[in-house]
């Protein structure tokens, strides 16, 4: 039908799509609008033209339209067309969903196979066989066992929609594998999306798969697999010896004998994500506030380190309300209402009864502390803490009183209301829309992050005004510390300054004393890394904190905490980061002996102890997590004040020791770039601080990197690195050559191939003068060695009775005009090298040679100039004369 929309009756009572649209949005106020009256009369003209994709996946919203212009659904038109191939963003209605026959989704991660845990890549498959099958390795179908970690459920459900539409391989989406057995049975490749680990009851389906039958398994959850020894394991062990085959393929599962990947989100996912969103909003020409910029801006400041906004969807969240106002708009870090405020930007437009029912909830759970404060909970739980408006009744109950049609039904009405009131009614605390279902029977915030930020925001209060007893035994809880410690991290420094005085008002060696001291000390640890004026009053916090210490055995075990766990690297980087920031300040609390735990209050370190020393990251990580990136910071900022460079530097130091030799502080040691270099993480980190330091940085470095690379073993491959392409992108060639000894240049000439154009040219124009030793026979493939660029140079070694020959042929193949040039200039070249360009003359440029010694013949040697008109007289043409001429002339003076 045409123009479906203004051509029904009760279109006439607006008139224009502008004024449906504002009735639309006034009558119907619960129908999740997302737009402005003027977006959505946009959205209302693409409709009656007959484009229904923004519709499509809008049931509430359609009805209400069919409603109000008093039409079916079917003739509004969004019916006619299937949805099946569009992904909405259910997190931004806002935002067009995204055709995927037509379009390519955003790019912000990518799947890592895990080393330790994984078979040889070689041994298996490879994940693109499944994910991009255009480009697949082989041409059969993929034949193996593969399992996708997907934590971020948007990514997660984004790619499984996407595999599902491009059709190559059939794909579940179900629960738990044990929901899948019958199809698992089956020979095709095979893709299953789960969203409930099934523990052993997944690998027992797995177990009934064919052998060879290709399976992708994509999942919020890594599998659970038993540790394996060489026994267990053994071709003729006992196990596998007298297991069935069944009891054996299990075993086999159990061990681990698949590939596992990791779908990790790229270190700028933010950034590409909102670039995405802008320029789809740009594109549909969507009327909206959003700024990618503008809210990247915002996150750098509220949530640097992604404690908030982690995940996409929370992201997109966010581009929601960025959408619908202005990013200057949002709260400050430092707000005590930031949370309140992001809630009822969300929730704008709805009943305000809504947003305090979440801030009631949240802070409900959070003060439950025998409940976990992430994750899903049992509905029974969620009963008891949900505010009586959500966990009783909904007014259909009541109307069944109302509407019953005798007694005795109205009876069994009220005595299933009553039973509500008495237990909770789960379809009302759903319908409120602040939970959501996670996995099977259990259920989680609708929206988590929210709901952190307002238990923030209480935090906050109670650190700057109440007692410590109320925020402090928080910090026994892994769950809860990160948010007492976002929320001392927001708080002003007279709060804090407040906290610490209300500190020592308690019992000594309580554990509210204990949990406030600590998360006080980390807390101030990370204002001086952020450069924060720490004032004296904070100071009696570190002595409260060190004294519990053992500093006698600082020198092979770092001193624990009490309140918060040192098992795992980072927890120890954090420990140990805030120690170094704190050392950094002018003066100790009290007296101490020289350690590593505060470097910046000893006068001599001692051996650096080995609870240091095994610290450093795996080598085959891309990216290195944010304790190690403070960690970095924090020695930095304790190199400052060193003096003089540690003689053998250990891993840890040596990227602050090359950047203080980057800025010109002291002379650097090739040996600090050893571990770094060829270790994509560190050369990441490196590539940053250098274009912070500048060009001059190149100079400073430069030479130090060819040592260390000249000195490598061969098969390190240092060549290779992607700091020593921008230290020579930063130098000048000559700059370059200048900086180096004869020893490292003789050692460039073995890598030539690894030098930029420039910088061989520069090489071979430094080695005129002082060719190197190169065997007879071997002089054009040195020169061939260097490449086209090093062409201006050739002139310099036309003269060399070794070189001279090589160097004008490839003159001739590479700068034939200037190889003209030089025989045409009015300066005379030396017989030798007017002998070498001759005899090389190619055919192709004779004739005109030709004209160039007949113009001229006074400029070149005569014997050599007849020789090599002898030559040339049968191809001479019209310079036939000339040539005879020539040669005649040397006959006679012979």
């Amino acid at each position: 039908m045409s123009n479906p929309l203004k051509t029904a009756p009760a279109y006439s009572k607006f008139g224009s799509n502008d004024k449906l649209a504002k009735a639309l949005i006034d009558k119907f106020p619960d129908a999740g609008w997302t737009l402005t009256p003027r977006s959505l009369a946009a959205k209302i003209g693409q409709l009656d033209k007959g484009n229904p994709t923004w519709w499509l996946t809008r049931e509430k919203e359609t009805a209400s339209l069919a409603e109000l212009l008093e039409l079916p659904v079917a003739d509004l038109g969004v019916q006619s067309q299937t949805s099946s191939h569009l992904f909405s963003f259910s997190g931004f209605p806002g935002l067009e969903p995204l055709d995927l026959t037509r379009e390519k989704s955003w790019f912000l991660a990518e799947a890592r196979l895990d080393p330790e845990k994984s078979v040889s890549q070689f041994e298996g498959g490879v994940l693109d066989d499944w994910l991009e099958p255009a480009v697949r390795t082989s041409f059969r179908p993929p034949s193996d066992f593969q399992w996708l970690y997907v934590p971020d459920d948007l990514e997660r459900k984004l790619l499984v929609k996407g595999l599902a539409v491009a059709g190559n391989y059939e794909v579940l989406i179900i629960e738990t594998l044990v929901d899948t057995t019958d199809p698992l049975r089956g020979r095709k490749p095979l893709v299953v999306s789960v969203d409930a680990d099934g523990g052993e009851k997944d690998l027992m389906a797995l177990v009934d798969r064919p052998e060879g039958a290709g399976l992708l398994v994509i999942a919020p959850f890594m599998p659970a697999v038993h540790e394996t020894t060489s026994s267990s394991t053994h071709f003729k062990g006992w196990e596998q010896r007298t297991s069935s085959e069944r009891e054996g393929r299990l075993l086999e599962l159990s061990s681990g004998a698949f590939q596992r990947w990791t779908w990790t989100l790229l270190p700028d996912w933010r950034e590409r994500l909102l670039k995405g969103v802008e320029e789809r909003l740009n594109h549909h020409k969507t009327d909206t506030h959003f700024s990618a910029q503008g809210v990247k801006n915002w996150l750098e400041r509220f949530d640097a380190h992604e404690q908030w906004f982690s995940t996409t969807s929370d992201l997109m969240h966010l581009c929601q309300i960025g959408h619908s106002i202005s990013e200057r708009k949002l709260p400050a870090p430092s707000d005590p209402d930031a949370g309140k405020k992001l809630v009822n930007l969300l929730f704008k437009g709805k009943p305000l009864y809504q947003s305090m029912q979440i801030q009631q909830l949240a802070q409900a759970r959070w003060n439950h502390s025998e409940l976990s404060w992430r994750g899903s909970l049992p509905m029974e739980s969620w009963l008891s803490l949900a505010p009586p408006v959500t966990g009783t009744t909904v007014r259909n109950e009541l109307d069944a009183i109302a509407q019953g049609k005798n007694q005795s039904e109205r009876k069994k009405a009220a005595d299933r209301v009553a039973k509500m009131l008495e237990a909770g009614n789960p379809d009302a605390l759903l319908s409120s829309g602040l939970i959501k279902k996670c996995v099977q029977e259990n259920f989680d915030f609708e929206h988590p992050t929210l709901a952190g930020l307002l238990v923030r925001d209480m935090l906050m209060r109670q650190i700057a005004e109440e007692p410590l007893a109320s925020w402090a035994l928080a910090c026994f809880d892994s769950e809860r510390r990160l948010v007492v410690d976002s929320a001392l991290d927001a708080v002003s420094v007279e709060h804090l300054i407040a906290a610490a005085e209300r500190l020592f008002q308690e019992a000594p060696g309580s554990a509210v004393t204990i949990g406030a001291s600590e998360a006080l000390f980390m807390a101030v640890g990370r204002r001086i890394l952020d450069g924060t004026v720490i004032p004296p009053a904070l100071m009696p916090i570190a002595r409260s904190v060190i004294e519990r210490m053992d500093l006698t055995t600082a020198e092979w075990a770092l001193p624990d905490l009490w309140s918060r766990p040192l098992e795992s690297e980072d927890e120890k980087l954090v420990w140990i980061t805030a120690c170094w920031a704190w050392s950094l300040l002018p003066n100790a609390p009290f007296t101490m002996p020289d350690n590593w735990w505060f470097p910046g209050w000893s006068k001599s370190l001692p051996e650096l102890p080995y609870w240091l020393s095994e610290l450093w990251p795996d080598k085959k990580c891309e990216q290195v997590s944010l304790a190690w990136n403070q960690f970095f910071s924090v020695v930095d900022g304790w190199l400052k004040d060193v003096e003089q460079p540690m003689a053998d530097a250990p891993c840890i130091l040596r990227m602050g020791c090359l950047m203080k030799a980057a800025h010109g502080a002291w002379p650097v040691d090739s040996a600090w770039w050893n571990e770094l270099i060829n270790c994509r993480w560190a050369e990441r980190i490196l590539l940053k601080q250098l274009e912070k330091a500048g060009a001059g940085a190149a100079a400073r470095l430069w030479p130090s990197f060819l040592v260390f690379e000249r000195n490598a073993p061969v098969d390190r491959w240092y060549v290779f690195s992607w700091v020593r392409v921008w230290l020579l992108q930063q130098l000048k060639p000559v700059d370059a050559l200048n900086l180096l000894g004869e020893e490292d240049r003789r050692y460039l000439m073995q890598v030539l191939f690894t030098l930029p154009p420039e910088l061989r040219a520069a090489l071979l124009e430094s080695l005129a003068l002082t060719p190197p030793t190169v065997r007879y026979g071997g002089e054009l493939a040195f020169f061939e060695s260097f490449g086209l660029s090093s062409a201006p140079a050739l002139a310099l070694f036309l003269a060399h009775e070794q070189f001279g020959r090589a160097a004008a042929i490839c003159m001739w193949r590479w700068d034939a005009g200037k190889a003209m040039r030089l025989l045409g200039q009015k300066k005379k070249l030396s017989t030798l090298e007017q002998n070498n360009l001759l005899d090389t003359c190619p055919a192709g440029h004779a004739t005109a040679v030709m004209a160039i010694v007949c113009a001229a013949p006074e400029s070149f040697d005569l014997a050599t100039l007849a020789d090599w008109a002898r030559k040339h007289l049968p191809i001479a043409g019209r310079h036939a004369e000339h040539l005879v001429a020539i040669i005649k002339t040397a006959q006679s003076s012979e």
